[in-house]
């Protein structure tokens, strides 16, 4: 095989850098090719220069080659995300009755909702840090016009390894994912079921709301996200509710 055919077998093609190198790759090249022909042996000088000639081509070779697996790394996190997104109209398809009604509404799950559907495999990776997706990462439904958005919030989360963890609190939704509240008439918190990862029940849940405000007010339009989060060993599973106030 030529020295040139080697270089152009790792990057594809003739880089610059093959270039550059290509008459003192060629003359060591010569040197050890052609004593090996003479005398089928290797000189001292012969060897050094079969070092500094893969040292050169590892120069070449080594970036390509990161190159690749960082682009094969890339390809595999968008096709899981597609994969979540895919999930995400899965899961709509099952609550039609459960979806923003009116034009940039937006409805609010965590990944662990999409899991407890059973919508998703549980132990989804994320190919870049090779750990699983955050069980708290934020996805959203939004309605524009007539039809929907879908976006992964790539992100967010920082709960991860909580759902099918038997050490990890399990909780789930009381009610409905998403409610309209008509303005002028009460909210009323329906709440959440949590227990232990011994099964006992869990009084004390922690809810936090944002959005439009970080409190429900049902005096004017808004729309508000009310985060419910329990915690045992050091394990925090969370869902999410949208609530929607309409004139």
């Amino acid at each position: 095989m030529q020295y040139g055919r080697i270089l152009e077998r790792i990057d594809g093609k003739r880089s610059y850098h093959s270039f550059f190198l290509e008459k003192n790759i060629k003359r060591l090249y010569n040197v050890i090719v052609g004593g090996y022909m003479k005398k089928n042996g290797f000189t001292l000088i012969e060897v050094l220069g079969v070092i500094i000639i893969l040292s050169l081509l590892s120069l070449i070779a080594i970036p390509a080659i990161e190159k690749q697996l960082q682009n094969g790394k890339d390809k595999f996190y968008d096709i899981q995300i597609k994969t979540i997104e895919a999930s995400l109209k899965d899961w709509k398809a099952d609550n039609l009755l459960n979806i923003p009604k009116y034009h940039n509404n937006t409805l609010t799950i965590t990944l662990y909702q999409l899991k407890q559907a059973g919508k998703i495999d549980a132990d989804l990776v994320n190919p870049k840090t090779n750990q699983s997706f955050p069980d708290d990462m934020l996805l959203k439904i939004k309605k524009v016009g007539k039809i929907f958005e879908y976006e992964v919030v790539t992100d967010s989360g920082s709960n991860y390894d909580v759902f099918d963890n038997d050490k990890a609190p399990k909780i789930e939704l009381i009610g409905e994912e998403l409610v309209y509240v008509t303005a002028g008439n009460d909210y009323v918190e329906l709440g959440v079921t949590a227990t232990y990862a011994n099964g006992e029940a869990i009084e004390g849940v922690s809810i936090e709301i944002s959005g439009s405000g970080t409190y429900i007010d049902t005096t004017k339009s808004g729309e508000y996200t009310v985060k419910y989060s329990v915690t045992d060993n050091n394990l925090t599973a969370s869902i999410i509710r949208t609530v929607i106030v309409v004139i």
